[in-house]
């Protein structure tokens, strides 16, 4: 076989090659023989198995009916890109930002959606508003983690739905039960299915078309189709003469590629054939950074997310005060009944003043908040945040901390008298108890909220009990 006739066949088996590892870049099986990529069948499934039942659920609440809407419009954007990534060439930004501006519209709508404080739903509405932050994966390179740490997010919320479903009846109950296992359901299932098909992100097909010409269906080759082999030359395809059957897909492909002997081969293509002497010389040279080129080094990309900062805003809504974006001041929320309920969300560096009993009071994503309030009908919470000082005047029923670090709960000694607050704490550091000295003139003691447990298993019993680490000798 001529030289000539070599390079013929192997310029057809590279083409060939190219072509069947674009179509198996997101799997294999008979989707491709279908033309649809695997990674988009995949996302198929998942959203009839695990996203349509969360959107049946939402729609069960009036109130909750918008996130039915974000969520069908978030993951119908999610699967064009998904779609668009397995046929097309990596866009220009300007048509990349225009893929994701449908997903960061969900997010962002959810996110305000949650900011208007229903109280009947709010663990519902901030429970989807982690939740749905999930879909940033598609930009990840750790993919799975981005989700799963959604996950953990807006389970302190989920536990909130679940809570509060306990005490419901009947129909009510069961969707309170639903919305809560089917959200949840839905993240991890988006992992699995990320993982498997985007373990590392999202891979654009280098061969495909270019997005400004694709559309969804459309039967735009992904590479370019092989260039004929002479007459000389069997295709890549084509049976051996041997008369055995032919071998379809990869088997064609190294079929074609043994049909030419090593020495023709390696004459055609002036290979050398590697030696063991020659692989042990190779492991013993060790590798060598690039040379770096002269001149100023070019600025790393920049690849956070820019956040627009929000107006401060405090103000009553339907029976909940609003503390919002505040930043740096001292404020006082006047007029506070006993029916209304205290939001403080996203302030730093504030001191902030309640002096009338309030029905509850949440503090969310603060840091550096010096919090007084009077005394609460129920309970006092703060979730996502960090150095943040609570003055208990008078009455606090139950303290939740959760997620959150350098928190320092202050009571007063009539709030202890009126009775101490329960203290409830999950995923804590450094949280103190603060609690006046045995004297007038004395030091205010801190009590550390225990980080540490230890839990010891009786088999006689099967049970197993738990208790706070302590260290020093105390």
């Amino acid at each position: 076989m001529s030289q000539d006739a070599v390079a013929a066949r192997f310029e057809a088996v590279a083409s060939r090659l190219e072509a069947v590892a674009a179509k198996l870049g997101g799997g294999g099986g008979s989707d491709e023989v279908k033309g649809v990529a695997p990674s988009v069948s995949g996302f198929d499934e998942f959203y009839t198995a695990s996203v349509a039942p969360f959107i049946a659920a939402a729609k069960d609440f009036k109130d909750t009916q918008k996130i039915a809407e974000f969520t069908e419009a978030g993951f119908k954007a999610v699967k064009h890109l998904i779609h668009a990534a397995a046929e097309c060439k990596r866009p220009a930004k300007p048509e990349y930002d225009a893929l994701l501006a449908p997903i960061s519209k969900t997010i962002t709508g959810a996110e305000a959606f949650a900011d208007k404080r229903n109280v009947n739903f709010f663990p519902h509405t901030k429970a989807y508003s982690e939740a749905i932050a999930s879909l940033g994966w598609v930009q990840a390179t750790t993919t799975k983690a981005v989700i799963e740490g959604q996950v953990e997010a807006a389970e302190f919320y989920l536990n909130q739905i679940l809570t509060a479903a306990k005490k419901a009846t009947g129909d009510e109950q069961a969707h309170h039960r639903a919305y809560a296992a089917t959200l949840k359901k839905m993240l991890v299932d988006m992992a699995a299915y990320a993982f498997k098909y985007h373990k590392a992100g999202i891979d654009w097909n280098g061969k495909g078309a270019a997005l400004s010409s694709w559309a969804p269906g459309s039967s735009a080759p992904s590479a370019p189709a092989a260039a004929p082999a002479p007459p000389s030359a069997p295709s890549a395809s084509s049976a051996p003469a041997t008369g055995k059957p032919a071998v379809g897909g990869l088997g064609a492909v190294f079929a074609s590629i043994s049909a030419a002997s090593d020495k023709s081969v390696t004459e055609a293509f002036k290979l050398t054939k590697v030696t063991k002497d020659d692989k042990k010389a190779l492991a013993s040279k060790p590798v060598l950074e690039p040379k770096k080129k002269d001149g100023p080094a070019a600025a790393p990309a920049e690849t956070k997310k820019v956040v627009a900062k929000k107006e401060p805003r405090l103000a009553l809504d339907k029976g909940t005060w609003f503390c919002e974006n505040q930043e740096d001041v001292t404020l006082e929320i006047p007029d506070v009944q006993m029916k209304q309920n205290v939001y403080i969300i996203r302030c730093k560096n504030v001191n902030i003043n309640i002096p009338d009993k309030a029905k509850s009071v949440q503090v969310d994503n603060c840091s550096k908040l010096r919090l007084s309030f009077k005394a609460v009908v129920s309970t006092f919470e703060i979730v996502n945040s960090s150095g943040c000082y609570i003055d208990i005047k008078e009455q606090c029923p139950a303290c939740a901390v959760d997620k959150s670090n350098g928190i320092n709960l202050i009571l007063s000694k009539a709030a202890i008298a009126a009775g101490s607050p329960d203290v409830i704490t999950s995923n804590i550091t450094a949280c103190n108890i603060v609690v006046p000295g045995a004297t007038e003139t004395a030091d205010p003691i801190e009590i550390p909220i225990a980080e540490q447990f230890l839990t010891k298993f009786n088999p006689k019993t099967n049970k197993a009990t738990t208790e706070p680490v302590t260290h020093g000798s105390g």
